[in-house]
């Protein structure tokens, strides 16, 4: 028995009943984590094995997931005493560690999750990459290509088998891109769902899990009410796993037609046989597309905006070492932007959320007429690793290449929609994703749909599901 291919519930339910003894597992996961970084570069900061393998820490203790491991993104969810790297050397080299829990993070620890590390992100989440000092972040799928990011490390953990559950933030598609890369679920609940330490309407936190059951009871575990939270929603009378156990009626699901030039055909095919599942199992599938899920902002002013966030994460950064980040301590695209970002003003993010605000009311009027969208998570398949890294020469150059890739994301970020990428398909040994999409509070529909796929799908929950699957 290899407890390690259990998903989180499960190696819970297998600590219960006496089957493995936490610490057991948790010398398991380490040794898998181990094993698979020199390979994958995903771990940033490992637990120290001792104070893992002496007892459960305070707050370990009990919760539905007591003694299960996790693996946190080196960005939120914070916990008291495990290092904040931010995806920057210098932060990691001056020893940074939190002084308290985040929202998130507390719930995690309140539940019984036993963090063993923390995993590889781009630079303060900023790039669809992810990387540690020894290098980029590889899915398992095929070790010279990317697992994209910025949440690729916990994406990678999970795929190879080392952990049931990984942490993750996506304010443009950082949770789903690795996810759909790794072969894995990647979840982004609506907007003010998950409180966050983040106050900005289209970052929201997020997890990444190998069974949609578990991404269901991960939202019930992060979803507790925060009060004075500056995004608040409602979250589902009764818990998000219990509404996996009632019957799901005939949906109006939406087969997304048009289409990127990025994306490939293999991503086109792989979308039009998640429509032919679906209308297997009794839900009325058409295709269209939402008006304005390509729009792009033309005023250039609201992208100042955007980048005026950059110029004060690194801001945050020089406070927490007592200076300013050096310009050879950062990549050289996020010193160009975040220097741009130094001419934004008020007027610039008034202008943004405005905009955003307008171009979401049109946007979300399709969901009058469909209950889910189904569309790619990204338009095609993992990318070698060296082709999606950035480039030293051109710093800006690599956004031609990384851009498209948050075609089919970021505009549920700006509308603040759920959205769910779940495996699908793995062509010439490839992972594939597909998102589904719903209203505005519908968590809930899309994990039921989901699991239903889950059931019926040619794959296993997650397809890679140990180290020996990837000739480790």
């Amino acid at each position: 028995m290899d407890v390690l291919e259990f998903d989180a519930i499960g190696q819970a339910e297998a600590i219960r009943s006496g089957q493995i003894d936490s610490r057991e597992l948790g010398r398991a996961a380490m040794k898998r984590l181990a094993e698979s970084d020199s390979l994958l570069n995903s771990v940033v900061w490992f637990r120290d094995e001792e104070e893992v393998f002496a007892g459960p820490a305070e707050g370990e203790t009990g919760g539905p997931f007591a003694g299960v491991p996790i693996v946190l993104k080196d960005l939120p969810a914070w916990q008291r005493g495990v290092p904040v790297g931010l995806g920057v050397r210098a932060l990691e080299q001056a020893g940074m560690r939190a002084i308290a829990d985040s929202p998130c993070g507390a719930r995690l620890r309140a539940a019984g999750f036993v963090t063993l590390a923390t995993t590889s992100t781009a630079p303060f989440g900023w790039g669809p990459w992810a990387a540690t000092a020894q290098g980029h972040t590889r899915t398992p799928y095929d070790r010279t290509r990317a697992s994209n990011g910025s949440s690729g490390g916990s994406a990678a953990c999970v795929a190879v088998g080392a952990v049931a559950v990984g942490t993750g933030v996506d304010a443009a598609g950082s949770v789903r891109l690795p996810a759909s890369w790794c072969g894995v679920i990647g979840h982004k609940p609506s907007r003010g769902l998950v409180p966050s330490s983040w106050a900005h309407p289209q970052v929201t936190e997020g997890i990444i899990t190998r069974s949609v059951r578990d991404a269901a009871a991960l939202l019930d575990v992060l979803s507790q009410p925060e009060p004075g939270s500056v995004f608040a929603a409602p979250r589902r009378l009764g818990g998000y796993a219990a509404a996996l156990l009632r019957p799901l009626p005939p949906l109006r699901i939406a087969i997304l037609d048009e289409f990127t030039n990025h994306t490939t055909t293999a991503t086109r095919e792989v979308v039009s046989l998640v429509g032919r599942r679906l209308a297997e199992l009794g839900h009325h599938v058409e295709t269209a597309t939402p008006a304005g899920l390509y729009y792009e902002d033309p005023v250039r002013e609201r992208g100042l905006a955007i980048h005026a966030l950059l110029a004060q994460a690194l801001a945050d950064a020089g406070d927490l070492i007592g200076r300013p980040l050096r310009e050879d301590e950062m990549e050289p695209y996020i010193a160009m932007m975040a220097q741009a970002g130094q001419s934004s003003t008020a007027r610039h993010e008034l202008q943004r959320v405005a905009a955003m605000q307008d171009w979401s009311r049109a946007f979300c009027r399709f969901w009058s007429d469909y209950d889910v969208l189904v569309c790619p998570t990204t338009p095609f398949p993992p990318q070698p690793v060296k082709d999606w890294q950035p480039n030293q020469d051109d710093p800006m150059e690599p956004w031609s290449r990384w851009g498209p890739v948050l075609d089919y994301t970021d505009p549920f970020n700006r509308s603040g929609q759920p959205a769910l990428s779940v495996p699908a398909a793995v062509l010439d040994g490839l992972p594939y994703g597909v998102q589904l999409v719903g209203r505005h509070d519908q968590d809930a529909m899309l994990l039921q749909l989901a699991t239903a796929l889950e059931e019926t799908a040619d794959l296993p929950c997650w397809p890679v599901a140990d180290s020996a699957a990837v000739s480790l």
